[in-house]
């Protein structure tokens, strides 16, 4: 189930996926996560890896996509911040990265309701191999907004995995536990190139927003105080 940032808007949304994607756009599974599935990415002091995903009960969602998708989440950064690279929890599909271009990445500034704007202030193609895979994407300091997202755009089908709110299978509730049930989703549902939603659907795992599993790792351009910026990383680990 996905669910709107606004509860007005619930059922149009829900009709636009049902006319735009098939049922299996809405399917999620739950997956046990292997020793690699927790990446522990904080490396040099200037380098502030954002988070907003929390794997604490060891397990997580799969979203089976639909034929196309764009999802993926906004980040907040420091003031005059440089993008380094992303990391990003996909796979599953039929298309095989062999045979070329299955999808792309890129970086967006984003408007008031946490929307992409076009066009993107960078992209890149993603290949989406089967199995579970962490897709490295390297920006070379790409220079970022205070808000800029994320976005994933697939074809043919794959899932993109996600927190574990709910209960899982052998544990109990992640939302509520060991991350706050009041936590601020920032994880979208963008509809397609064609048909776009806005605002975004965000991932509801019928007790909590689950976040995806995409984190970023930013470097400050100019010196920032270190209080700052340790607020940055704590904020979001």
């Amino acid at each position: 189930m996905l669910r709107s940032a606004s509860s007005s808007v619930t059922f149009a949304l829900a009709t636009l996926l049902c006319l735009h994607a098939p049922v299996s756009a809405l399917e999620r599974i739950a997956a046990r996560l292997g020793p690699e599935a927790d990446r522990e990415s904080w490396s040099r002091s200037a380098t502030a890896t954002i988070r907003y995903y929390n794997f604490c009960t060891g397990w997580s969602w799969h979203w089976i996509l639909g034929l196309e998708s764009r999802h993926g989440t906004v980040f907040e950064a420091p003031p005059s911040a440089n993008l380094a690279d992303s990391w990003a929890l996909i796979g599953g599909g039929p298309g095989d990265c062999g045979y070329g271009f299955v999808g792309t990445i890129s970086v967006h500034a984003v408007d008031g309701q946490d929307c992409p704007i076009i066009p993107p202030l960078a992209s890149q193609a993603l290949c989406i191999p089967s199995g579970s895979t962490w897709r490295l994407s390297t920006w070379g300091g790409l220079p970022v907004p205070d808000r800029f997202a994320v976005v994933v755009e697939t074809m043919f089908g794959g899932w993109v995995a996600s927190d574990h709110p709910s209960a899982g299978p052998t544990g109990p509730a992640a939302c509520g536990l060991c991350f706050p049930a009041t936590r601020t989703s920032h994880s979208y549902f963008w509809g397609t190139e064609s048909s776009p939603v806005c605002p975004g659907i965000q991932f509801f795992d019928e007790i909590c927003d689950a976040e995806l599993a995409i984190e970023v790792s930013l470097q400050a351009a100019t010196a920032v105080e270190s209080r700052s910026w340790g607020r940055i990383k704590t904020l979001y680990r």
